[in-house]
Formats: structure tokens, sequence, C-alpha cells
């Protein structure tokens, strides 16, 4: 009984242990990178040495009190790492700081960094006309190869997320690879000036390369090449549709996605 009661006092502890701290300096690959900086959001591109669980906190002080965890649906620790800051004020300072948890339990915190987001500008007018795949103009996502974790279109990484006019939310697709698609209803018959898409990535995984898009009418339009993640690459085009598929004719492989879609009309 006596060493029964040992044995439990002793394993609350260990349990009771800190785990180590260490800078995440110690692991980073290069220094963070700010990218797609917008003036609601922003990501940070981490590459680090070993496997880690890797979350952001940011704020206006260093209270922080926000939270942006990993992009990487994956699950576990990963070494390529893309967390997206949203719900930012344009023209306005934020206080960041970084961690990540290795396989050993230890943390990894780095210092306290400020970045700063542009000032909100008029959007100019783009050359291809209005973009009409807007879910605030009437388009809807009609059918998609999947959602990643099998969510609704409204979820996390649902289909919604392709036209809602926020390149920082993703829809990503369960590991359809090449073979991922997504359908768009314009809610009208629309005669098309350009096609534009953003593809999502995780680093090594999950990147269109070439992709078409075929029209209610049977029409195939492109193949057309998306020589990098990050921007939204626009085409022109001459046709006329009310649904639009867009397929994925090559990728990196995995949870291949897009980050936004625009259909342009005159």
């Amino acid at each position: 009984m006596g060493l029964g009661l040992l044995g439990l006092m002793a394993c609350r502890a260990a349990a009771a242990e800190p785990a180590p701290v260490h800078s995440l300096s110690e692991i980073l690959v290069s220094d963070p990178a700010f990218s797609e900086l917008r003036p609601d959001s922003v990501t940070v591109t981490i590459e680090t040495t070993i496997p880690v669980v890797c979350a952001a906190v940011y704020g206006l002080t260093t209270a922080y009190g926000a939270l942006a965890t990993d992009t990487d649906m994956a699950g576990g620790g990963h070494t390529r790492h893309h967390p997206v800051l949203a719900g930012l004020m344009p023209d306005t300072a934020y206080q960041l700081r970084l961690q990540g948890v290795g396989p050993d339990g230890t943390l990894y915190v780095s210092d306290n960094t400020i970045f700063h987001t542009p000032p909100a500008v008029a959007q100019a007018e783009n050359p291809l006309g209005r973009n009409v795949a807007l879910q605030s103009v009437g388009a809807r996502v009609v059918a998609v190869s999947s959602n990643y974790g099998g969510g609704a279109m409204d979820s996390p990484f649902g289909g919604d997320n392709a036209i809602d006019g926020n390149p920082a939310t993703e829809w990503s697709s369960a590991g359809d690879g090449d073979a991922a698609w997504i359908e768009i209803d314009l809610g009208r018959p629309v005669a098309l000036s350009g096609l534009g898409l953003q593809t999502r990535t995780m680093g090594t995984t999950a990147q269109i390369g070439r992709f078409r898009v075929v029209t209610d009418s049977g029409e195939s339009l492109g193949p057309f090449n998306i020589p990098a993640a990050g921007s939204i690459y626009t085409f022109p085009v001459d046709a006329n549709a009310q649904r639009l598929r867009f397929e994925v004719v090559a990728s990196s492989g995995g949870n291949t996605g897009v980050a936004e879609i625009e259909v342009f009309a005159r």
C-alpha cells in the first residue's frame, strides 16, 4: 500500500516537471519570412531543422490575444510551416511570437517580432473585367472532388473558401492530388473574358502546377500553368458559361486545392 502511494507520488512529481524551453533560433533553417502581406492578413513562412508543431501568437501588444496554427493538416510535427495571421487591421503595427514543440516535448520560442500591415488601397480595375466568381455577387460552389476531413462547403477547408474573396482562406481536397476538382455556378450565363487561380501549398505538396476548366456546354479551356504559389495568376479567355469545373491537370500531390478562384466578365 505504502509502495503504491510512493509510486503514485513519484509519477505526479515527474509529470509536474516543466518541459525545457529553448530559443526557436536553435532549429531555424533561416529567418521567418512574411509573404502575401495584405491589409488584413499575412502568411509567415518558417522552416525548421526538426519536426515541430508550430503556432503563432500575435496582437497589438505583447499580451498578444490571437493565435494562428500551421496550415499543414497532415497532423503531427513537420519542418515547413505556413501559419496565416488573419483578422488584421490596415496600416497597423503588430507584435508576433512564434513557438514550436519538438518530438521530445522541448518548447522552442522566438523573440518578439514587430511587423506592419500595408494601408488599405482601392483595388485597381482589372483589365479582364469584373470578378463574378464571388459569393457576395451570387456565385456558389456546387460540387468538389472532396473537402478535407469530409467537411461541408462552409467548413474551415471547404469549397466556399475558393470564392470568398480572401486568399488567406483555402479550399483543400482530402488528398485528391491530380484528381482534385471544384465546380462553380455563377448564378447566370456569363460572357467570360478571363480566369484566375491561386493555388494553395504545403511547401512540398498540395500545389497545383497546371489546371483546365470545363464549361457546362462541354468546352475545355486551357490547360493553364501556375508557376508558383502566393499569387493569383490570370488568363484571358473567350467563352460563355454559367457553370465552370476547375480540374487539376498536374500538381505536387496530396491535399491539393486553391486559395482563390476568379472568373472575369466584361
